[in-house]
C-alpha cells in the first residue's frame, strides 16, 4: 500500500480542516469532554452496576421500540455483541427501577437487622488477629533475611560447602517467599474489609 500526498484536490483545504479541528477541541475543553473517557460509559444511574447473572458482563442502556412506542431497556453487553454467547434478554428500565426501590425500602426497613450487623461484622472481622499475624510475619521475614546474610557470610569465609550452601539458601528463599505471600494476602484482606466499611 502506498501513500501519495497531495495527489488530488481536497474537498476542504488543510487550513479550514485545522481551523475546524481547533474549534471542536476548544469546545470540548470548555465542556470538559475528554476522548476515550469512561465518564460517558457511566452517565446513567445503573451504568456499569447491573451484572448479567449468566455471563458476568455489565448491562448497557438502550432504546427499544414496540410498534410506535419507544422505551428504555437494559441489555447484556455480551448478548448485544454476540447473541450465541449469552441468552440473557433485555430488562425494561421501569422494572429495574421498581426492583431497586423495593430493595432500598427493604434495607431501610430492616437496617437494624441487616445493615448495622453487616457493618459491625466488617469492622470487627478478625482485624486484631490479622494485625498481630502481620507483625509476626514481619519478624519472621527479618529473621529470614538475617539468616540469608549469615549463610552468605559463612560461605564467603569458607565454612560451608557449595552444595550445602545452595540447599540452605534455596530453602530460605522459598520460606521468605511463602512468608511474603501470606503477609500480602493478609494486608489485602484488611484493606478490602476497610474499603467495604
Amino acid at each position: 500500500m502506498y501513500l501519495v500526498e497531495n495527489h488530488h484536490e481536497a474537498i476542504i483545504s488543510h487550513k479550514d480542516f485545522n481551523a475546524v479541528d481547533a474549534v471542536i477541541n476548544q469546545r470540548a475543553k470548555e465542556k470538559g469532554i475528554e476522548k476515550r473517557n469512561n465518564k460517558y460509559q457511566n452517565r446513567y444511574s445503573f451504568s456499569g452496576k447491573i451484572i448479567c447473572s449468566e455471563c458476568g458482563s455489565t448491562f448497557k442502556r438502550r432504546i427499544h421500540s414496540a410498534s410506535t412506542k419507544k422505551y428504555i431497556a437494559w441489555c447484556c453487553n455480551k448478548h448485544i455483541k454476540k447473541i450465541t454467547e449469552c441468552s440473557m434478554q433485555f430488562i425494561r428500565d421501569e422494572n429495574i427501577k421498581a426492583a431497586f426501590v423495593m430493595m432500598i425500602n427493604k434495607l431501610i426497613f430492616g437496617q437494624k437487622f441487616i445493615l448495622r450487623p453487616l457493618l459491625e461484622g466488617l469492622r470487627n472481622q478478625n482485624n486484631t488477629e490479622n494485625f498481630l499475624r502481620i507483625e509476626e510475619l514481619e519478624t519472621k521475614i527479618e529473621k529470614n533475611i538475617e539468616q540469608c546474610h549469615m549463610l552468605t557470610s559463612l560461605m564467603t569465609k569458607g565454612y560451608l560447602e557449595p552444595a550445602v550452601f545452595n540447599k540452605e539458601k534455596n530453602a530460605l528463599i522459598a520460606e521468605g517467599a511463602r512468608l511474603q505471600t501470606e503477609k500480602k494476602q493478609l494486608t489485602y484482606s484488611l484493606n478490602g474489609n476497610l474499603s467495604k466499611v
